[in-house]
């Protein structure tokens, strides 16, 4: 019976300082500062390194292949989020555009 009452104690204790770990601040990365830019927004969207981005896209796209069904799983397609047609607040979504 004890040894039970003890293992109880430690496992809540254990949970206690796994709760304690996560619940600390994570330290500030160098001033939080983003990446510097390597290209300006003008730069990145000019057509030739738009042809090469398109380039590359196609390339990835010729190497991928659709994952086999896993036996046992059924795929289904549904709406995980709509909005209601007589709400305000959600912009009024439609069910023909679903």
């Amino acid at each position: 019976m004890q040894h039970t009452s003890l293992l109880k104690l430690f496992r809540r204790i254990l949970t206690i300082l796994g709760l304690l770990c996560f619940a600390v601040p994570a330290s500030p990365a160098e001033g939080n500062k983003p990446p510097a830019r390597k290209y300006s927004n003008v730069e990145r969207l000019a057509l030739p390194r738009l042809k090469v981005l398109h380039e590359d896209m196609l390339k990835l796209r010729a190497q991928r292949s659709a994952p086999a069904g896993l036996p046992g799983l059924n795929d289904y397609r549904c709406i995980l989020h709509a909005h209601a047609e007589d709400s305000t607040h959600t912009g009024q979504g439609l069910r023909i555009k679903w």
